[in-house]
């Protein structure tokens, strides 16, 4: 160890005073002493990843996992103890499933209870125990027709069931929103087919009201009487009716429709069989649904029928349903359980064609370069389409594209018999397609008359292993030195979801956009590319699925001794090719719950709102997500595996927060021996920090480049005091961190905004400029001084807004804010040292939404990470030329007192572009290797000159210098 950095563990000098507020120039002293501990280089997130996984995804032909959860609103019956009493929207899915739908599904029942979740019930739910039929509100969101009105519309979209029967009625509410008796029901039959609406029919008055609609009846309101109703070819049904005779007191109607005649009864509940506790009133009921067929007449809700909310259940290279033409019905089927063949997966998809029916498995995926949605074939790349066949006769299936190439890639035809076999052909593409028509598919067709048998239908890129990475995504991976990568396709999958199988199957997961690797191929390409797995996992995982997840992690199993039937998950692993256990390959595991689980977009897996069963409290959602994360850690712990393997010291458990409220605070504290990590979002800007679109001006760029003083170490500095008072009542160690940080992005729809092809141009152009680089490197580093450890940089892929690279027509260039968090992982793993500031230029920074007003924000800052062989020196320009200032150009003579005067070496990197040099047309960010003499060390000062390779007047507007001093002495 050099004798300068035992210096630094052993003494602490004192800090230096008088800052001047409005210096010109900046002065900085490195001081000997640690403020923060080495930390991980920067791990990034992948999304749908790997080759071939955009091309044809669900061509494994698996079944369909639906899962929910939500809380139970009253107590079980007495003499029924297993039955789950809650609200309408959630044993209907907010209207999207219909009686039923839940037949045969397995149910945990969890009890948050003195703190802690204990499951108080398990089982399953019988044949009819799914009973939704039962009076809805018509509009949503708590309107109800204004007192003086007696007619009301209600409109039904194309895409609903026709040919259907719909009750409604109306209800009066008083004042006190306490309602009526129901009114005589009226019977409306919707057309066989509803037309598209070719203009908006007229809307009638509506007003909001905050009412409970299930409300047993309380007011002395009359129901309204003489109720009609009408509807027309569009499916709007107009309803007119009588007021009550006493209206002082009223306040308005609302409008209810029942899918069944009234007069039949209504009932509201999931009966479930199996042990446990009765269920009471507050409980969290987890519901897991395996979907082997895919009739829609036994899953979906009447008003889902044909909506794209529903297409997932469809499977996503289907174009019809398998009960909507006699002629091409289609299932899925299990293979038999044969250990000497290896599918991909469980199923398979198995067509009945009548005589001269053709079924086309397709996907919408290529397009031109002037888009930014689908991918661009390459010319020059060998492209391979492959698929398993068998018929109950030979036959023939056809491959093609339709679209840009329909002329110049000829159709493929392959033969096939009655038994199983592997049919593959290879194309290629004349050119990249430019043309702006729309976008092209990939067709795989197969043929009547009778059965015809499908799996593992696939295209890919032919020079790289199916869902691999190709050289060019590892040579990156390679050169940015990351520690991990976080597999963000696990989560966000809503209702339709995975089980362990499914994660578990080489197949992979079908979602929308593409195909998610299996966790085997996940793993193998972490495995070649020496990252350590971040594992993002839905927590609905069932006791026996979390313990499955760490037999197949790390038991051992030999197939010449051990019994699969004892150990499937280890036998499943070593059958695809992994022998060691995979906890063997990799120095730490994260594990992560879920995807921002307190975010609305990623329902149902947020946590709720709960009531304590010991205690009658209200419990937060942060502390719900951290009780409820002690168990999963529990669970797991329980493994016989979790032992023998270490798994104590490798794997990390991630509490997920979120700025500007408790919630990852509440859960950390919920959590003790569950909470390695509190992390949080770390974006500059953007949809995530409510902040408006940048634009290509000097104030849009001096914004993103002095974040960091608003937002960021505001609250780093937050969360670090939250870090104290945690550590002072528990023994397990517990770090800062971020799950997602870099440039932040604005998008159409999210908070509301309205983004112009204008407007998203010059969105990428400063998200992805030399500024915002620089900003994000001085951001990673804010927060590592601050006690940070692992931070996450969102994310590593090629296209628009978050990714790290252009996309290979675009010139595949990595993105500013990549290559400085290059820099950092190379030369900043040391332990943070601190700095002292005594000048820097200033300036006072104003109050915008989320941004705190700042008054004398430093302009300039150094950071410096010492390793017993190296210091690097960060040094870092917020300012952009003749702004706030006109007359004032940004450059800043800087001076930097050190604790060494010599060294064996001394390399510069540096930015050289202008503060609004980007790289969305094609050309890098220009950054600098420069040896620099070490001569320059023998004052103490390191200052920034020409001789330095700073320019004549210092250091740049928004740029970036990295010295690295080798073995200082």
């Amino acid at each position: 160890m050099a004798k300068w950095f035992r210096h630094f563990l052993l003494v602490s000098s004192i800090c230096l005073s008088g800052v001047s507020a409005w210096a010109q120039g900046a002065k900085f002293e490195v001081l000997p002493k640690l403020i923060a501990p080495p930390a991980p280089p920067v791990a990034a997130t992948i999304d749908i990843f790997g080759n071939g996984s955009r091309f044809m995804p669900g061509g494994g032909f698996e079944p369909m996992m639906y899962r929910t959860w939500f809380t139970v609103r009253e107590d079980a019956p007495l003499d029924q103890p297993g039955r789950i009493l809650s609200s309408y929207n959630a044993l209907s899915q907010f209207d999207t499933l219909r009686s039923g739908a839940f037949d045969g599904a397995e149910i945990s029942v969890l009890r948050l209870e003195n703190g802690a979740f204990r499951e108080v019930r398990s089982g399953s739910v019988p044949q009819g125990g799914h009973q939704i039929d039962q009076w809805v509100l018509a509009h949503r969101g708590g309107q109800i027709v204004p007192a003086q009105e007696t007619e009301a519309r209600v409109f039904l979209g194309h895409w609903e069931r026709g040919g259907r029967a719909r009750w409604v009625a109306i209800r009066a509410i008083d004042t006190n929103g306490n309602l009526s008796e129901f009114s005589e029901p009226v019977q409306v039959q919707i057309p066989q087919k509803i037309q598209r609406r070719n203009g908006g029919a007229e809307r009638l008055p509506m007003e909001a009201f905050n009412f409970d609609a299930d409300k047993e009846p309380g007011s002395v309101l009359a129901p309204p009487k003489g109720l009609v109703a009408q509807i027309n070819a569009t499916g709007d049904i107009t309803l007119r009716w009588q007021a009550p005779a006493r209206t002082r007191s009223l306040a308005g109607y609302a409008v209810y429709f029942m899918r069944s005649d009234p007069k039949l009864g209504r009932s509201l509940y999931l009966q479930t069989t199996g042990a446990g506790d009765a269920v009471k009133a507050g409980d969290l009921v987890i519901v897991r649904q395996h979907l082997a067929q895919h009739e829609r007449s036994q899953f979906l809700s009447d008003r889902v029928w044909s909506a794209r909310e529903a297409w997932p259940l469809r499977g996503a290279v289907t174009a019809l349903w398998p009960d909507e033409d006699p002629q091409r019905r289609w299932e899925l089927k299990e293979h038999p359980n044969d250990p000497s063949r290896n599918w991909g997966g469980r199923s398979y998809l198995s067509a009945t064609l009548g005589r001269a029916a053709r079924m086309d498995l397709h996907a919408y995926n290529h397009s031109h370069v002037g888009q930014k949605f689908y991918q661009v074939l390459e010319p020059g790349v060998v492209y391979r389409v492959s698929a398993w066949l068998r018929g109950d006769r030979p036959g023939k299936a056809y491959f093609y594209l339709a679209g840009p190439y329909r002329r110049s890639v000829p159709m493929q035809t392959f033969s096939y018999g009655t038994e199983w076999q592997k049919v593959t052909a290879t194309f290629t593409v004349p050119e990249a397609a430019t043309s702006q028509g729309p976008p092209g598919k990939m067709v795989f067709q197969i043929t009547g008359p009778g059965r015809v048998d499908v799996d593992d239908l696939r295209v890919q890129r032919d020079d790289t292993l199916f869902q691999d990475f190709t050289e060019r995504e590892y040579d990156r991976l390679r050169r940015s030195a990351i520690s991990s990568l976080r597999t963000h396709g696990t989560a966000r999958t809503g209702t339709y979801t995975y089980d362990l199988r499914g994660l578990l199957d080489l197949s992979g997961m079908a979602r929308r956009g593409g195909q998610y690797p299996s966790l085997h191929r996940t793993l193998s390409m972490m495995q070649r590319a020496g990252v350590d797995p971040w594992l993002q996992i839905e927590p609905h995982f069932s006791d026996a699925e979390w313990q499955g997840l760490i037999e197949y992690l790390a038991a051992p199993f030999d197939p010449e001794t051990d019994d699969p039937a004892e150990r499937p998950w280890a036998a499943l692993r070593v059958a695809q090719g992994q022998a060691a256990p995979w906890t063997d390959s990799f120095d730490r595991l994260y594990l992560e719950l879920g995807n921002e689980t307190w975010n609305g977009l990623f329902a149902p897996w947020v946590f709720p709102v709960m009531t304590d069963a010991g205690t009658g409290q209200r419990v937060s959602r942060g502390t719900v997500y951290g009780a409820f994360q002690e168990r999963v850690a529990q669970v797991l712990r329980a493994s016989p595996w979790w032992e023998p393997s270490k798994l104590e010291k490798k794997v990390q458990f991630v509490i997920g927060g979120r700025n500007w409220f408790d919630y990852g605070t509440e859960a950390a504290r919920a959590a003790p021996n569950a909470s390695d990590y509190l992390m949080v979002a770390g974006y500059n800007g953007g949809w995530d920090e409510d902040e408006g679109l940048p634009a290509r001006t000097r104030a849009s760029y001096f914004n993103v480049l002095n974040q960091v003083s608003q937002a960021t170490i505001v609250n780093a500095d937050r969360y670090a005091n939250d870090i104290r008072d945690l550590l002072a009542n528990r023994s397990k160690p517990l770090r800062l961190g971020t799950y997602e940080a870099g440039p932040g992005y604005v998008m159409n729809g999210l908070n509301g905004a309205k983004v112009s092809a204008q407007e998203a141009l010059e969105q990428e152009q400063v998200m992805k400029s030399q500024s915002s680089g620089v900003a994000t490197l001085d951001t990673f580093l804010a927060q590592r001084e601050r006690g940070f450890g692992l931070q996450n940089y969102f994310m590593f892929d090629e296209g628009e807004r978050w990714t790290s690279h252009a996309r290979w027509y675009a010139g595949g260039v990595a993105h500013p804010s990549w290559d400085m968090l290059t820099l950092l992982n190379h030369f900043g793993k040391g332990a943070l040292l601190e700095v002292e500031t005594i000048e820097v230029p200033r300036a006072d920074l104003a109050q915008v939404n989320r941004r705190i007003a700042v008054s004398g924000a430093p302009l300039v800052e150094t950071y410096a990470t010492g390793a017993s062989d190296h210091v690097s020196l960060f040094v870092i320009s917020r300012r952009v030329p003749f702004y706030p200032e006109p007359g004032e150009p940004g450059c800043t003579p800087v001076e930097i007192k050190l604790p060494f005067t010599s060294a064996e070496r001394m390399v510069l990197f540096r930015t050289n572009g202008e503060y609004d040099t980007h790289t969305t047309a094609g050309q890098p960010l220009p950054i600098e290797r420069i040896e620099i003499p070490v001569s320059e060390l023998s004052s103490g000062v390191l200052t920034l000159t020409p001789e330095t390779g700073a320019e004549s007047c210092g250091l740049p507007a928004a740029s970036a210098f990295v010295y690295v001093v080798q073995n200082p002495k």
